[in-house]
């Protein structure tokens, strides 16, 4: 599976969006309804094959009725991937998702408003990378 998809399943299953009340797409964003969230796959830098390790990029985009509310779910979406305070608070950074763990994220950059669409619906993004090992290796 793609890291956009596994970490699609994996913001449904935190249960992520359902504030923002809409579901989570890849690879392509639908025409409706208004407010979506769509994980594009956008490339991968490298594979280190002894140990399986993948190094990937994902965009996150949202489109929202609510331009406070796209941005505040953005928001929620760094705090799933990127988890802060995990460290200081004794929890896990690394987690599972799909059939991979995700050992390593970064934003690349902040979320960008990139205006509103013909709809006058507003739109951001944010991307990351990421670094993710199969949960199980092939032999």
């Amino acid at each position: 599976m793609s890291p956009a998809h596994e970490l699609a399943l994996y913001l449904v299953e935190l249960g992520v969006c359902s504030a923002f009340g809409e579901d989570v797409h890849v690879d392509r964003e639908p025409a409706t309804p208004a407010d979506v969230v769509t994980l594009y796959d956008t490339g991968g830098v490298e594979v280190i094959p002894d140990i399986e390790l993948h190094t990937a990029t994902i965009q996150v985009r949202t489109r929202s009725t609510d331009r406070q509310a796209g941005y505040e779910l953005q928001e929620l979406i760094a705090a799933a991937f990127l988890k802060p305070r995990a460290i200081a608070d004794g929890l896990p950074v690394e987690f599972d998702a799909g059939g991979s763990r995700y050992i390593a994220f970064a934003a690349r950059g902040d979320i960008v408003a990139l205006g509103r669409d013909d709809n006058d619906r507003v739109l951001f993004t944010a991307n990351y990378e990421l670094q993710r090992q199969p949960l199980e290796t092939s032999t």
